[in-house]
């Protein structure tokens, strides 16, 4: 089969689900979402729904009538239990290697794709066979669907935006950007995957970074991180207070520290061991790492989790870390540090 052949394959949507009150605004969400994968102009797509454990009837009856919209090409699968976002992933990802299907496009269920994100999808891994992940820039919406500008976002919304205008995250050996200097680039719902890798490296049990800890081994793996510098996603915030994962979970920030943490050990492993890099290399990735996680941690406001990295950074080698800190941040980035250095914690 030649390479345009492979990618020319039926292509999956992944959309994990769960509505445990069958609240009518997550049903719209849903059906948006659905719409927006049926109005796609490239027409060679399957959708895989996976109900992570909404129990509740009229959410049943919700679901089996958004399968209605095209029961030929919207699978559903239920599961008996709500395991999170992360893991109900890895459920449809099993349907679509089983279904054959060459890559994968997340999107989570209040998300909109924009009518030729598959098809430009698709154009890239076929320009590149060594495409791993192809992702792409997003637009931002409210609750009602509205845009939303930039100044009513919070900084780490800003940062991920700005880190796609300036230098975005590209080519083989991915997640040493993303650990040295972004932090987080590709949105879940803005990303596709090559389907064997994918099953290689299943999403971890967590329901905060899950999505984060998957990149940063998808990036290590031999192959190419994309970008595609349009809006192909409308990612839905929420403008009237916290996210729902942030909501639900206890100690939000400092599980996704560990979250991250664990994910780019699992990266640095993968790259040992394929030779993607040195052992040599690792102390000032390690280094820059930790220093950059902290950068995030005090734009969430987070002193004392922030510290903990500085001082994690300072344990891999405290001359390279007093470098970094010294000589290759921003003025803005010093700026964001001055509460730590002033012992502001």
């Amino acid at each position: 089969m030649s390479n345009k052949n492979k990618w020319e394959n039926t292509a999956a949507f992944i959309i994990p689900y769960f509505n445990f009150e069958a609240k009518p605004y997550l049903q719209l969400y849903l059906e948006g979402t659905v719409q927006s994968i049926i109005k796609q102009t490239d027409n060679n797509w399957i959708a895989i729904i996976i109900n992570d454990g909404s129990a509740h009837k009229q959410t049943q009856e919700h679901l089996f009538s958004i399968k209605e919209m095209d029961s030929k090409r919207i699978h559903l699968i239920n599961s008996s239990q709500n395991m999170g976002a992360g893991m109900a992933r890895n459920i449809g990802i099993k349907e679509a290697y089983k279904q054959n299907c060459p890559f994968i496009l997340y999107l989570d269920a209040d998300d909109i794709s924009l009518p030729s994100r598959l098809e430009k999808v698709r154009n890239k891994f076929i320009e590149n066979d060594s495409a791993n992940v192809v992702y792409s820039h997003f637009s931002l919406m409210d609750e009602i669907g509205q845009a939303v500008v930039e100044e009513n976002i919070n900084p780490v919304i800003k940062e991920i935006i700005s880190g796609h205008k300036e230098n975005p995250v590209q080519g083989a050996n991915s997640w040493i950007p993303i650990a040295t200097q972004k932090n987080y680039t590709n949105l879940t719902s803005a990303t596709a995957v090559r389907t064997d890798l994918a099953i290689q490296n299943p999403f971890p049990p967590y329901r905060v970074s899950e999505d984060a800890h998957t990149w940063y081994r998808y990036a290590a793996a031999k192959g190419d991180f994309v970008f595609i510098a349009e809006e192909l996603t409308h990612y839905r915030i929420n403008l009237r207070g916290s996210t729902s994962s942030r909501e639900r979970e206890k100690d939000f920030n400092k599980k996704k520290a560990q979250t991250d943490m664990e994910g780019f050990n699992l990266a640095k492993q993968i790259a040992l061991q394929n030779g993607s890099v040195k052992p040599e290399e690792i102390p000032i990735i390690e280094v820059k790492f930790h220093i950059r996680l902290a950068l995030h941690l005090m734009l969430e406001s987070q002193h004392n989790l922030a510290l903990e990295q500085i001082e994690l950074s300072k344990k891999v080698s405290s001359v390279l870390s007093s470098y970094v800190l010294k000589y290759e941040l921003s003025s803005y980035y010093k700026e964001l540090l001055e509460p730590i250095k002033r012992g502001m914690v």
